[in-house]
């Protein structure tokens, strides 16, 4: 069963219909949620080995966070969020493999990115970050 802190990896196609393959850091099950009868759908953020997010990361960092895993970089773009299915034969469970100080990190930048959400929901323009 995926948890919330789990990484589990999907087949899906994206907004453009070409299929793909991606690690996603769960953030939201839907069997977690005490306000919620139904238990099929789990919410990650994308995880991806592309080399240029360590550019960003290191100078621009909006929202991504550099990782490890499995002994290769990566990074969780806490920006990028999807939903998936679980009963879906494309969804599985790969592990908790994040530690400590790469979760609270995730959750750091997660909250700066839904701050902002937020604030561009209420038409506030002129508030801090």
């Amino acid at each position: 069963m995926i948890k919330t802190g789990n990484i589990f990896h999907v087949e899906y196609n994206n907004y453009y219909g070409t299929q793909k393959r991606h690690y996603f850091y769960c953030i939201y099950t839907q069997k977690e949620d005490i306000n919620n009868t139904l238990s099929e759908d789990v919410i990650g953020l994308m995880i991806t080995t592309n080399e240029k997010m360590d550019y960003i990361v290191k100078y621009k960092n909006d929202y991504n966070v550099k990782i490890t895993l499995n002994d290769k970089t990566a990074y969780v773009c806490c920006d990028k969020v999807f939903r998936f299915n679980v009963k879906d034969k494309k969804v599985d469970y790969v592990g908790d493999l994040l530690n400590a100080k790469e979760k609270k990190a995730i959750t750091k930048y997660y909250k700066r990115f839904i701050k902002e959400s937020l604030r561009q929901l209420q038409g506030d323009k002129n508030e801090n970050k």
